[in-house]
């Protein structure tokens, strides 16, 4: 889902996970708070035009995986050295195989209300599903379908379904959160405007 995602927010990333922990059943079970990333992600960009915090996804055999977030979990779990540039996810979570639970409450000032709705959206509908409904219901992107096995996720397939004949604009959008994300635009002015 990388090729329009703006740069990846780690802290951000680590309270998403907290926010959503926080509205599963305790302790939450690893994968469906990964689902419900996914699916509160793809909902936001969707209806916003935006990831929430810049993640990537990969599609390995069980469906979507938001890999900064899982990066996060292994990390807490001790099954990872990933390079956090701050303590603050060993103090937030407690993690395992398959459990993940929080220490802290989620930072609430670094979600928007459009994330924080579609957060707790993704948590009423997917937190509580089985490994194999979500497994289905996540295969079932098209975006998901075309990257093949262990691949990354496009976003540009994502926002395709929604933005219909206008291939031309999606290219200008896409195009535009790249330069954001090389680093070619300056980090507090918005990314482009577009008027469709």
């Amino acid at each position: 889902m990388s090729q329009l995602a703006q740069k990846f927010d780690q802290r951000k990333a680590l309270h998403v996970l907290l926010y959503v922990v926080s509205r599963l059943p305790h302790p939450a079970n690893v994968y469906n708070v990964l689902k419900c990333i996914w699916f509160a992600d793809r909902e936001h960009l969707e209806q916003y035009g935006r990831q929430i915090y810049g993640e990537t996804y990969f599609a390995p055999e069980y469906g979507p995986v938001p890999s900064g977030a899982y990066d996060i979990v292994k990390y807490a779990a001790g099954r990872s050295s990933w390079d956090l540039r701050f303590p603050e996810a060993l103090e937030a979570i407690n993690a395992s195989n398959t459990e993940v639970s929080a220490r802290i409450e989620p930072d609430l000032d670094l979600l928007s209300r459009s994330e924080l709705i579609c957060l707790t959206n993704a948590a009423r509908k997917y937190g509580k599903l089985s490994f194999g409904k979500l497994k289905t219901l996540s295969h079932q992107s098209k975006a998901f379908r075309n990257a093949g096995p262990n691949g990354e996720i496009n976003l540009e397939e994502e926002l395709a379904k929604r933005v219909v004949g206008q291939k031309e604009a999606l290219v200008a959008v896409a195009n535009a959160v790249r330069r954001s994300r090389s680093g070619l635009s300056e980090e507090y002015r918005p990314i482009a405007s577009f008027l469709f």
